[in-house]
């Protein structure tokens, strides 16, 4: 044994040690066999190309069935597989077994995990669907209809509305339901795409009402409508019915100096603080105006004014204004029933119809049964006062 030196002693140990190694592995190999008893793993087809359609409190989904025969049911899970809906899938019938609807969910964000099981409970692969949208009346509760530019009545009642152009673009219509001239209840159906239209055969003084819908997504299963309608604000410009001298250039009475009657208007002795004259100005174009101070007397219940007979209803008396500079005077548009404009009492108007300081530019007023009212300005201005206005006009409204 002499000739077994040390290299010799360590070339063997490793041999044994590489064939234990070996052994070992070998035995490894089939030791998984153990927990698979005896059977072979199976992993069915299950669906492709899923497509998620949410709605009111419920959403369907929709897929492509897999090839595989053995397809019995599918499973859906949400709210971490506390949830969960099946949906069988009849003998023969794979191919034309293409998705399902889960209903009453509540509203709120989800994802959901879907996969297939055959007869044996073995699961395809699982298939993860991330931000899912349901909605419900959170949704519903936000919605508003769309919004009103300009709404135009002429002469012929022939109503033309505006509406304002959409940043939403998931509102789809708006319907604008009205009653024709014949009585007959009708409806106008717009795409987010147009934003005007016409109605030329209105009944006058009926109700025009307006509702939009919305779709969340494309593929959204239901429409939203917004709760309730809007009425449309219909007014009528009918300053040139009632009305006289409204609009720049302003005619004047007389045909001198800076500060003049204005024609057709009523004026009284306060105003016509100017050589006796006053409520029309050359200045701007010529204008609407009083003047205090800067050598004039102080105008205490001046009135500029016109009496026209209006039918009963709702109207606006509108200012246009030009430069004013008129500090804590009293400067008011009002409209009183009557041929006349009454005084001041302390700060108030008795029995105006409508009333507003100067710089508002408009009131709005009924008129409760058909007779004379008087539309125009009502001041007391003490020392540098003035006001300037470059038209005013007169509308009615209708709902």
């Amino acid at each position: 044994m002499k000739g077994f030196n040390k290299s010799n002693k360590d070339f063997f140990t490793l041999t044994l040690l590489g064939c234990l190694i070996i052994a070992g592995c070998k035995k490894l190999d089939t030791d998984y066999r153990k927990f698979l008893e005896g059977k072979e793993i199976v992993y069915p087809g299950g669906p492709s190309d899923v497509v998620v359609s949410p709605g009111y409190k419920r959403v369907q989904f929709t897929w492509t069935p897999g090839t595989d025969p053995t397809v019995s049911k599918y499973m859906i899970y949400w709210n971490n597989y506390t949830d969960s809906v099946s949906f069988d899938v009849p003998d023969g019938k794979l191919e034309q077994f293409t998705g399902g609807e889960i209903s009453n969910i509540a509203e709120g964000t989800y994802f959901f995990t879907i996969y297939a099981l055959d007869k044996q409970n073995n699961k395809s692969k699982t298939i993860i669907i991330n931000n899912v949208n349901v909605y419900g009346d959170l949704y519903l509760g936000g919605l508003v209809n769309r919004t009103i530019k300009s709404t135009d009545l002429d002469t012929d009642n022939v109503i033309k509305v505006t509406f304002n152009d959409l940043t939403d673009s998931t509102n789809i219509s708006t319907e604008v339901n009205y009653t024709s001239s014949s009585g007959e209840k009708k409806i106008i159906s717009l795409g987010p795409e147009q934003s005007i239209f016409s109605i030329s055969d209105w009944q006058v003084g009926t109700s025009v009402v307006y509702r939009s819908s919305y779709k969340p997504q494309p593929q959204s299963l239901d429409t939203f409508y917004v709760h309730s309608y809007d009425t449309l604000q219909i007014k009528q410009d009918i300053t040139a019915q009632y009305l006289k001298n409204t609009s720049q250039p302003f005619l004047s009475v007389q045909s001198n100096n800076r500060f003049r009657d204005p024609l057709y208007w009523i004026v009284n002795a306060p105003v016509q603080n100017h050589n006796n004259m006053g409520g029309w100005g050359s200045d701007n174009n010529t204008v609407l105006c009083m003047e205090s101070g800067w050598g004039a007397s102080d105008i205490i219940n001046g009135k500029i004014y016109q009496s026209v007979v209006l039918p009963a209803g709702i109207y606006s008396f509108l200012a246009d204004l030009g430069p004013y500079g008129y500090g804590s005077s009293l400067v008011r548009i009002v409209a009183k029933e009557g041929t006349t404009l009454p005084d001041f009492d302390g700060d108030q108007v008795p029995g105006a119809l409508g009333i507003a300081d100067l710089a508002l530019k408009s009131i709005t007023f009924v008129v409760p049964q058909a007779g004379p009212v008087a539309l125009g300005f009502l001041v007391k201005m003490q020392g540098n006062q003035y006001w300037r206005v470059t038209g005013v006009r007169l509308l009615r409204h209708f709902k």
